[in-house]
């Protein structure tokens, strides 16, 4: 993992309101608009999934208390296998994201392993 690299950002159940953000909101510092390149797909009608392309995809950045413990818990979410990234479900990335005030920011996020 980066050093550098303490923000995720998310776009669907673990957004604030969403279905997996409750069990992490009380170690949630804060999370802001943010958005990035990609496509969004819906897969099997139950959640989305990141995946390269053209568009915008509008989310959040969240930042973390114990930042390493909630990747983990977010890896185990998303279906990330760390040792087996190619066999996973999600892939976590470094990824460019823009926020509201136009700045840029690296953060991780989990595309769609297609």
């Amino acid at each position: 993992m980066s050093d550098k690299v303490k923000k995720v950002f998310v776009y669907g159940t673990l957004k604030v309101g969403g279905y997996f953000a409750e069990g992490l909101d009380k170690v949630r510092k804060n999370s802001a608009p943010a958005k990035t390149t990609g496509k969004l797909i819906n897969i099997d009608n139950r959640f989305p999934g990141l995946i390269d392309g053209e568009g915008v995809v509008h989310g959040e950045i969240h930042e973390y208390n114990q930042f390493d413990r909630v990747l983990t818990v977010m890896d185990n979410i998303e279906g990330y296998i760390k040792r087996d990234p190619d066999n996973s479900l999600y892939k976590r990335r470094i990824i460019e994201v823009e926020t509201e005030s136009g700045d840029m920011e690296e953060v991780y996020a989990y595309f769609f392993n297609q």
